[in-house]
């Protein structure tokens, strides 16, 4: 077996500084760090499908096929859905069951970190996009957003200002049935030299509530008539139209108004006349305005915004007219705009007043999504708005349908993973549990798994399982919208500042996303909209699945590797199924057999065996748990082997930060793992990124997250991995590191702890030994953390601080 085995040692642990610490910062998930090491196959040598035979250099090696059983135990309540999702999943033989592909995710997620897998397969290569209206001005991402929108104050007729997206433009949507095409509207902006690139006219809901007013008055013709027919609809507030004139409000004045609950995003075909001074005065139905100044067009009133209360018109324009200048988007813009918007779509709507009939509450939704969505039919067209940016590779494109419009991050998702984990071997969950990858030659490349899993069937429930095991209990609607990789803080690594995107030229992923365990499931809710809950049914704790995985032709290793991502360690506690952020499907999985095949019981016997075991172990068998551990410990060698330098794969930050998630023992305080509030805006008003795994629960983990600079090049025969700066951790360069005989003031040294300091019984510092000629001693005000988080024989670097008459003293701070 060939693996990738370079790696950039981080032997003391980073001190982290917490900056702005006020306010709640958490989430009930976290991410585990990363590993630098990625350890892979050959392909050549994973076995044959259709023989029993080692493969490649592992020809001389035994194969194991067989299976194990084990219990899934709920600890907390538990939910599972099935095809529609509300409704828990059952068996082919109608049983409550969790499916053998909810297994298998779960130990695909298991294996890749305990594997010391590649994160490449798992992360789609795209990008995402974001919108930072009400950012605050010391925001990065804030910052970008309205210098690329071009936000500033313009002066209205009114003589009041309105922000303006000055770099924004008005445009249509064309769909060929294969291509998207952006069409200009001629005739340029509307504000002459001011670096306004506006083409389109603004409308504000003050404007139309105050020519009301004034037509009521005076008795005379409202201009705006037909916009109040609709105005229902049409309006962003229900205005109290006896309140003219302005209201002094926080910001300035104001129409009153309440929220229009009835209010959707929408585009109505309208006739509008302008004024000398490019304001809309007069808008009527379509064909209703002629003369002078007067326009046929669209009024756009995209989606509420808060204190928005501004609608957009849109000239219209002969779309088919060969002359008109026509830009094709490319097919990325098209598909990070359509993931993006999927992502979304099922909010879309759910904040109006809907109806209580069902088929009429389907349809204002639909409408509401059709809205955000893209032409779908040949020869269709929509009203569109872009912002036209230079490139490296040409113009570039930024669309939507606000002027306030999300926007595309310069860069995917991949191009934050680190260039170890960039691979095209499998690795040991890919070589187990089967691939499907397309290789650079455009061909698909493809094995099958070697692992195979049934699903686990609820046992009848037995006494001391718990009054509610095995039953479905009350429905539960718990808040599941969560935040998404857009949320920069929590899914990248990131420096002292918190300003890390996917803007930013060099970034990082945190890595893998695990839920915290709960002492308890709670459906409480974190937001006001009622709407994004879910309800279900879910069973009781103390209900117990049984669940048989199947096996063929594994490595002695790969068995191991099975085993311990089914158990993990002893006391570990699992989550699987619906509302995890809530403490739903808290279990724990205990292994009750292990069957080993004896081929030649099966092959070479002119008898029928139908018991071909050469290894049959049950819960009955007192050596069960000793021989599972046996076959663990078989994968942890095999690991430390190929991990080299006799490093222990235990003392992985990956594996460490892992397994302190999985400790049963140890579950977190349920104030620290709670969703941040929008509604009492925790979440708006954070100032640091999440806080790691070990910070939740005070413990102490090697934190060595991936690569700063993905881009960087790996050698062929390893794979590369250094160490980046994160959350004020000061990047270790093992470059620094000088010889053995190189020990003056000042060096970078690798040494071994040899002794724990004391006097009188009390620990002061830790001698350390560099070289056969010089040791040194690291006292506790020179210690990067408390005493207790060194160890006699491991490994440490640490800078010379003073060098005198052969007797050094030491520090690690700031490594």
């Amino acid at each position: 077996m060939a693996y990738s085995s370079k790696r950039t040692q981080n032997y003391n642990q980073q001190k982290r500084t917490q900056s702005n610490t006020s306010g709640y910062v958490g989430a009930p998930y976290n991410f585990v760090a990363l590993n630098q090491q990625v350890i892979s196959y050959g392909k050549e040598q994973i076995p044959a499908q259709n023989s029993f035979r080692a493969a490649g250099e592992r020809q001389d090696e035994e194969l194991y096929s067989g299976e194990i059983g084990y219990t899934i135990e709920a600890q907390n309540d538990i939910f599972v859905g099935g095809p529609n999702g509300r409704e828990f999943y059952r068996s082919i033989s109608g049983s409550y069951a969790i499916p053998g592909s909810s297994i298998r995710g779960l130990m695909r997620g298991n294996m890749q970190i305990l594997g010391m897998g590649s994160i490449d397969d798992d992360v789609d290569d795209y990008k995402l996009m974001y919108r930072k209206v009400g950012a605050k001005s010391d925001s990065t991402l804030g910052k970008e957003y309205k210098t690329i929108l071009g936000v500033r104050p313009l002066k209205a007729g009114d003589k009041n200002s309105i922000s303006i997206c000055a770099n924004v433009q008005a445009g249509y949507l064309k769909f060929d049935g294969r291509k998207y095409h952006l069409i200009e509207i001629p005739g340029g902006p509307l504000q002459k030299g001011s670096g306004n690139k506006q083409n389109y006219y603004t409308l504000r809901e003050s404007t139309i509530i105050g020519e009301y007013r004034r037509s009521e008055k005076n008795r005379t013709k409202n201009p705006y008539a037909y916009l109040i027919e609709i105005a229902k609809k049409h309006l962003m507030y229900r205005h109290d139209m006896k309140s003219y004139p302005f209201i002094q409000g926080e910001k300035g004045k104001a129409i009153p108004g309440s929220r229009n609950l009835y209010y959707r995003p929408s585009v109505y075909e309208i006739s509008f006349k302008v004024s000398s001074n490019n304001q809309v005065e007069k808008v009527g139905k379509p064909g209703e305005l002629t003369g002078p100044g007067c326009q046929e067009g669209l009024i756009l009133s995209s989606g509420f915004m808060d204190r928005k209360k501004t609608h957009y018109i849109i000239p219209a324009i002969d779309v088919d007219d060969p002359n008109l200048q026509s830009h094709e988007l490319p097919d990325e813009a098209i598909e990070t705009y359509q993931h993006d918007f999927q992502a979304k779509e099922k909010l879309l709507g759910t904040t109006l007043k809907l109806p209580s009939d069902e088929k009429e509450k389907e349809r204002i939704l639909a409408e509401t999504r059709d809205f955000y969505r893209l032409p779908q039919k040949k020869g269709e067209c929509r009203p569109i708005f872009f912002i036209e940016t230079d490139t490296d590779s040409g113009k570039s494109f930024h669309f939507g349908f606000t002027p306030y419009q999300r926007l595309f991050f310069r860069h995917t998702i991949k191009d934050g993973i680190p260039e170890s984990h960039k691979t095209a071997a499998p690795d040991y969950a890919s070589a187990m549990l089967g691939y499907s990858r397309q290789q650079k030659n455009g061909k698909n490349e493809a094995r099958k798994g070697r692992v195979f899993f049934e699903d686990a069937e609820l046992i009848p429930s037995d006494q001391g399982a718990g009054e509610n095991a095995g039953k479905l209990k009350e429905a539960v609607q718990p808040i599941l919208a969560s935040p998404k990789p857009t949320s920069c803080p929590d899914y990248l690594t990131q420096d002292q500042k918190n300003g890390i995107t996917y803007n930013s030229s060099h970034f990082t992923i945190r890595g893998y996303k695990q839920y915290w365990l709960h002492e308890q499931a709670c459906a409480s809710q974190t937001t006001t909209k009622e709407q994004q809950a879910a309800a279900f049914r879910p069973l009781g704790a103390g209900s117990r699945f049984h669940g048989t995985i199947r096996f063929k032709n594994l490595y002695a290793d790969e068995l191991g590797l099975l085993l311990w991502s089914l158990r993990l360690e002893k006391g570990s506690l699992q989550n699987i199924g619906k509302a995890r952020a809530y403490g739903y499907g808290k279990i724990r999985i205990t292994i009750d057999s292990l069957k080993l095949l004896d081929l030649k019981k099966m092959y070479d016997s002119l008898t029928l065996d139908f018991e071909p075991y050469r290894t049959k172990l049950t819960a009955a068998s007192p050596e069960l748990d000793s021989e599972v551990e046996n076959w663990i410990q078989k994968y942890k060698q095999t690991a430390n082997r190929l991990l080299g330098s006799g490093k222990d794969i235990m003392k992985e930050p990956s594996i460490r930060q892992f397994l302190l998630m999985k400790d049963g023992t140890r579950l977190p305080d349920e104030t620290k793992i709670r969703y941040m509030s929008v509604d009492a805006k925790e979440y708006q008003k954070r100032t640091k990124g999440l806080p790691f795994p070990e910070e939740v629960l005070g413990e102490k983990v090697y934190q060595r997250q991936a690569a700063a600079s993905p881009g960087a090049a790996a050698s062929a025969s390893s794979v590369s991995s250094t160490s980046s700066i994160s959350s004020g951790e000061t990047a270790f360069d093992e470059k620094r590191v000088t010889t053995d005989a190189d020990v003056k003031d000042g060096a970078v040294v690798k040494g071994t702890i040899n002794n724990i300091a004391k006097k009188a019984g009390v620990p002061y510092g830790v001698f350390v030994t560099l070289t056969a000629k010089y040791k040194g001693l690291l006292h506790k005000n020179n210690m990067a953390y408390p005493l207790d988080h060194y160890k006699v024989d491991e490994d440490i670097v640490v800078r010379v601080s003073m060098k005198e008459q052969g007797k050094l003293n030491l520090s690690d701070k700031d490594l």
